[in-house]
């Protein structure tokens, strides 16, 4: 159980484990001391405490340069307002690491990047967002638009690569170039990522050693969606906001919907992404979908409610991904124009 906030969540929840001495174990992960204290007074916690700086500086050393590679003899005493603000943080630290392994390892550049930092505490965990800000601006132009698709995936998703990858390239993100496909240019641009640390690595192939799963930390999600939002590249509706995301008009071409998919729908729309779906009748999508004849992208899976094709579909000539597994579809109810 990852990440217990309250002592009243424990509560509600550690009654439906079974407790039958079959051996079993519980891990619970808490950023509340009392939450762990409440949950077994009698076996003492386990605290996790910050590196120090030599183990700060050799993960930084492991993101920043290629294995094997010491660190630069001028490059040993690193700005110290660079070390001081990031070794509180382990996020902060890997991705620096990883927006620093892309670009020249000289001490010109390094200082660049730590008079660029505006530290700064909000008081909740948001400590050095202008790292996560440095690290999206030093994106090549051609890999945003694919980092903020990601964001669209719920929180603590397990995203499938071959999925989004295919989402991609019905976007119109991936370039076609010479003696390769669209495919393995999408799978260069997404290791490109993982070594930026933008996106964690799930699982790899075992014969390729390809990507297959990926996540992405919750803190850096927070940050793309923000910033995907901002500049009207998608927004996010979730069960919290869905309401107001409707009564705005959701003003981007891309919408992903979380749990649920509500309201009037917006012409507009050229991307609509209905993740962990649950319907309240098998007729709700077919009535957000009225005017969307334009979409482009349609991802419905995992919308086990969904028993029927909506026969809006039926109008739908520029569709060019369609996902639909895992619903509970069963017979074709449109006629094709």
């Amino acid at each position: 159980m990852d990440d217990v906030w309250t002592v009243d969540v424990w509560r509600q929840i550690h009654q439906v484990f079974p407790n039958v001495n079959t051996g079993s174990r519980i891990l619970l992960t808490t950023r509340n001391v009392e939450v762990a204290r409440h949950a077994e007074p009698w076996i003492p916690t386990h605290e996790l405490h910050l590196l120090n700086d030599t183990q700060s500086l050799e993960l930084f050393r492991r993101k920043a340069f290629p294995p094997n590679e010491d660190i630069p003899a001028e490059l040993k005493n690193w700005p110290g307002s660079l070390q001081r603000g990031v070794v509180d943080f382990l996020l902060h630290l890997v991705v620096l690491g990883g927006l620093l392994s892309r670009n020249e390892h000289s001490y010109d550049m390094w200082s660049k990047v730590a008079r660029s930092m505006s530290w700064r505490s909000s008081g909740e965990g948001q400590e050095c967002l202008s790292i996560l800000g440095l690290s999206y601006d030093d994106l090549p132009y051609r890999l945003k638009p694919c980092f903020l698709y990601i964001t669209a995936f719920p929180e603590d998703s397990i995203i499938s690569v071959s999925k989004l990858v295919r989402l991609w390239i019905a976007e119109g993100f991936i370039l076609q170039e010479q003696r390769q496909t669209m495919e393995d240019t999408a799978g260069d641009w997404l290791d490109e990522l993982v070594q930026r640390c933008m996106i964690q690595v799930v699982e790899r192939s075992v014969a390729r050693g390809r990507v297959k799963s990926i996540r992405i930390h919750d803190m850096l999600r927070d940050f793309g969606e923000s910033e995907a939002r901002k500049d009207g590249f998608l927004r996010v509706c979730s069960s919290d906001d869905i309401d107001m995301a409707i009564s705005d008009g959701i003003p981007s071409h891309r919408a992903a919907f979380h749990d649920r998919i509500n309201g009037n729908s917006s012409p507009h729309l050229r991307t609509l992404l209905g993740l962990r779906l649950v319907l309240k009748d098998s007729d709700a999508v077919g009535r957000f979908l009225n005017g969307l004849e334009l979409l482009r992208v349609l991802d419905l899976e995992d919308a086990a409610d969904l028993e029927k094709l909506p026969k809006q579909m039926g109008n739908m000539i520029h569709l060019r991904y369609l996902g639909l597994r895992r619903t509970g579809l069963k017979r074709r109810d449109y006629h094709p124009p």
